[in-house]
């Protein structure tokens, strides 16, 4: 049984308790009526937040409604009801999400430790496998559990596998069928937002090959630790990120649910400094792209001359943000298709003149 179990239930036992008090006290039917009708209502919900896969609406419309009804009373008699505190409680709980780093090796999680303690920079031990975590990034924090677990263990009916929202498979590169079997076990993975498959590296090329196919079908991205130097050259040239600093950069990209944007201030200030930049690399992309085209235009602008500077193009228009490179990548294609307008009017041009040459 999770948190969120325990909490709900106690909650629909307090809401109860307190209607009954009330008529003890006071001979408040109304006081009754209600502190059963919502207490059954809690405790429906916290039930529905058991299942596979949890419910979470019930807890807290219900919650939420005692708050209101309470806080006016409060308000007007100034008599404390537990239903404001519990509804906060419930949100707190709700909010801190999990990072599950499952090792795939050893029951005795030594690898996961190791990935989770290099991974947040904090001393991890087996004994403790849950540890709270902030991620903070350059707009936001936000805080996240990290959950060391095996593979057995992931699979239990618990809690903590439905508040999971990031999975971590570390795996020994030999043998893939236990993170697959475990995945196709899990019965909420469409609620696991980041998924990240991390070895040392892969010995066997056949090996490799299954696992990327079965990757790209489930959505899940392999991060190497020990990298071949192909795969860094590769990195370095496209400016990515490999390793542990990857896994962070993806946790970084994911939208938390409980997520802290930073102070309103900062964050204004931020965004106007990235728009300025921005408007810096666009200019400059706008330039590239004139630049890589100008010599080809000025020999006649014809396809194949631009053609040949289109690696150049790709591989700076992996320097661009998301938003840069489409621009960057609509600039590209308006040039090649004026190019392959002058190519089309030079052929039907010279046609012409070929015709022409024909007649004496």
């Amino acid at each position: 049984m999770s948190n969120y179990d325990l909490l709900g239930f106690a909650y629909a036992a307090s809401v109860a308790f307190g209607g009954v008090l009330g008529y003890v006290r006071a001979g408040s039917v109304p006081s009754l009526a209600s502190g059963l009708i919502f207490g059954v209502l809690a405790g429906y919900g916290a039930y529905r937040s058991g299942l596979k896969p949890a419910d979470y609406t019930i807890m807290l419309v219900t919650t939420g409604l005692l708050t209101v009804l309470m806080g006016a009373r409060f308000y007007r008699s100034y008599k404390i009801f537990p239903a404001g505190i519990f509804f906060c409680a419930t949100i707190f709980a709700m909010g801190v999400e999990n990072v599950a780093i499952v090792d795939c090796i050893s029951e005795l999680l030594e690898n996961g430790v190791y990935i989770a303690g290099a991974l947040t920079g904090q001393r991890v031990t087996a004994e403790s496998n849950t540890f709270p975590w902030r991620l903070c990034t350059k707009y936001y924090d936000v805080d996240l559990n990290v959950w060391v677990t095996s593979v057995s263990d992931l699979i239990e009916p618990t809690g903590q596998v439905d508040e999971t929202r990031a999975i971590i498979f570390y795996w020994d590169g030999l043998d893939s069928s236990c993170f697959q079997a475990c995945w196709n076990a899990l019965l909420n993975r469409e609620s696991i937002g980041v998924r990240l498959l991390l070895c040392e590296n892969v010995v066997s090329e056949e090996v490799r090959e299954s696992t990327l196919a079965w990757c790209i079908e489930n959505a899940f991205e392999m991060i190497f630790l020990q990298p071949s130097d192909d795969i860094i050259m590769e990195a370095a040239e496209n400016c990515e990120k490999i390793g542990l600093d990857r896994i962070i950069e993806a946790l970084q990209a994911h939208e938390w649910t409980a997520l802290i944007r930073k102070d309103s201030d900062n964050y204004v200030q931020l965004i106007t400094d990235d728009d300025d930049d921005e408007e810096g690399a666009e200019n400059k992309s706008d330039s590239s792209v004139e630049e890589r085209t100008s010599s080809s235009s000025s020999s006649g602008g014809s396809f194949t001359d631009l053609y040949e500077h289109f690696s150049s193009m790709v591989a700076h228009s992996k320097t661009l943000t998301g938003d840069q490179r489409k621009k960057y990548a609509a600039q590209v294609a308006t040039q090649f298709w004026n190019s392959l307008k002058i190519s089309e009017h030079s052929s039907s041009s010279s046609s012409d003149l070929s015709d022409g040459s024909d007649v004496k």
